[in-house]
Order: structure tokens, then C-alpha cells, then sequence
């Protein structure tokens, strides 16, 4: 069977879900495309997340995705960060664009792993992407 990786077509920023003193939760928007001419389901993933090298925190999720046959679905995915790392994170992007050096554009880093279904057959693919970050005003 040939099965072809799902394609991101975004990933949308932000929007802070919950924020307490030791963890904020913040919700980016994933589109994502099945070229397949059958439905994949996205079972679970485990992924650690940064924004232009830096490390903000991890996303986890065991609620299945049911992506249609030449489909597109969009996805939250909720990200869960202490609340320090996240400061920490912004200041060094911060300090990095001030000084010239950031990237014109920030990006997403996505590390991990997504265990998926299709025809039966389950199977888990190691990820290490990197997508251009849109964000939503």
C-alpha cells in the first residue's frame, strides 16, 4: 500500500487558552491536507515545539482526526508551556530580531512523533519540520 504524507498547508498563531502563573496553554491552527484517495485518521501525537529555535513547549493529543479521502481538515493544537519558558522564549526572539539577527519571518519548529491510521494498517512517522508561522490578528 503507498501512502503519501499528509501535507501542512499553515500553521496559524495565537491564541492563549489558558494562562495561570506556572503554565500557559497557547492554541495554533494546523491545516492539513491528505493527498490520499482514502481517509487517514490521526490518532496521537507527542511533539516538542519552537518558534525560530527556540523552544516553547510540547503538544500532546491521544483524540483522533479523521482526515477525508483528497481532503483538508484544519486542527487546534493546544501547546502547554511554563509559564517562564515561554518569557524566556519571547525575550530571546525579541532580543534577536532588535539586533538584527532574527529571521524575517518566524517559523515553527514541529519534533515528535504521529501515530496514524489508514486501511487498517497503523503506523507511527517521526517528525521534524519546519513550517512559516502566520499569525492571526
Amino acid at each position: 500500500m503507498q501512502v503519501q504524507p499528509l501535507v501542512v498547508k499553515s500553521v496559524t498563531c495565537c491564541d492563549i487558552q489558558q494562562a495561570v502563573k506556572s503554565e500557559t496553554q497557547i492554541g495554533l491552527t494546523v491545516e492539513l491536507n491528505n493527498p490520499n484517495s482514502f481517509p487517514i485518521t490521526v490518532k496521537s501525537y507527542n511533539l516538542g515545539i519552537s518558534v525560530s529555535g527556540s523552544q516553547i513547549g510540547k503538544a500532546t493529543s491521544n483524540e483522533p482526526t479523521v482526515i477525508p479521502a483528497n481532503g483538508m481538515v484544519e486542527k487546534a493544537v493546544t501547546v502547554t508551556t511554563s509559564t517562564s519558558q515561554l518569557v524566556n522564549s519571547s525575550l530571546m526572539m525579541g532580543l534577536s530580531s532588535l539586533l538584527g539577527n532574527g529571521p524575517p519571518k518566524l517559523e515553527v519548529q514541529i519534533n515528535g512523533s504521529v501515530v496514524g491510521k489508514a486501511k487498517g494498517i497503523s503506523m507511527r512517522v517521526r517528525i521534524n519540520e519546519k513550517y512559516p508561522l502566520d499569525f492571526q490578528l
